[in-house]
């Protein structure tokens, strides 16, 4: 057991200098909203960044959307070639 051991102790284990891409989208997804904000969907919720920049968790640069709307967002802005995201306007 001693000999499988990643970390010096629990202290040392426990102090991560680098934050990973999913701890940016584990933190981003505790603040979603229950539905997508652009069809009123309620199952496979995603979380759009408007800045287009995962590690920019503010509430106010957030958007809920399903996995449908993400897609298409992201697709139709790459189809007109803007950099940025943005925030996908309400389709109801």
């Amino acid at each position: 057991m001693f000999l499988r051991r990643r970390f010096c102790s629990l202290t040392c284990a426990n102090s991560r200098d680098t934050l990973k891409k999913g701890t940016f989208h584990w933190r981003a997804r505790r603040l979603r909203q229950p539905k997508c904000e652009a069809c009123g969907r309620t199952t496979s919720l995603h979380v759009h960044h408007l800045d287009g920049v995962p590690s920019h968790n503010d509430p106010s640069n957030l958007q809920t959307l399903c996995v449908t709307c993400h897609n298409f967002w992201h697709d139709t802005l790459s189809r007109l070639g803007l950099p940025t995201a943005g925030r996908m306007p309400a389709l109801f």
